[in-house]
């Protein structure tokens, strides 16, 4: 039976979601779910073929972000203290021994995503271990357009985990007598 025809469910919606990586992202356009690709090995005995299964590979997820006038200055300067140097006005930029650092954004290791009920409970409870910036799209401009500028943030993390909560049931609104 599909869920259409169960009162007692209530499908998953792609707008409810709250991103956390250093406090709560109010500004967080839309987010990736991840993504495993699991890589195949394939072997032949005799006129058989048999696939098994190889190593788990967790593909990058993408965050937009709408600019909020300080989003920009943030997501640089996260960019700089994780070890970027700005080549400047002076010609040579100074060279640095560590290279960029892994470090996920503002400091925190991890990206923690909920999918939303309803009622604001988490259902789902995505954390996206280790994880790193490793591309960062400033947007575009155009005079043409009234649109709100987008950030796109692309993150690669180590693994990702499901914390994953049994739906609550809907509550049923008990009909007040007629006074």
């Amino acid at each position: 039976m599909g869920f259409w025809k169960d009162n007692d469910r209530d499908p998953k919606r792609q707008f409810r979601f709250k991103v956390n990586g250093d406090g709560d992202w109010y500004w967080a356009k839309s987010i990736d779910k991840p993504t495993a690709e699991v890589s195949s090995t394939s072997y032949q005995l005799i006129n058989h073929k048999f696939n098994f299964p190889g190593v788990v590979t967790w593909q990058p997820v993408r965050i937009v972000v709408v600019d909020d006038s300080i989003r920009t200055g943030e997501i640089y300067d996260f960019l700089t203290k994780s070890g970027y140097n700005n080549p400047g006005f002076g010609g040579a930029a100074v060279p640095t021994l560590d290279g960029i650092k892994k470090e996920g954004f503002n400091g925190s290791d991890n990206i923690i995503f909920n999918q939303l009920d309803a009622n604001g409970f988490a259902l789902e409870t995505w954390t996206l271990h280790n994880s790193m910036i490793t591309n960062i799209d400033f947007g575009s401009l155009d005079y043409s357009s009234d649109d709100l500028v987008q950030l796109t943030i692309q993150i690669t993390y180590d693994f990702a985990e499901l914390d994953q909560k049994p739906p609550p049931p809907l509550t049923k609104a008990t009909p007040t007598p007629a006074d």
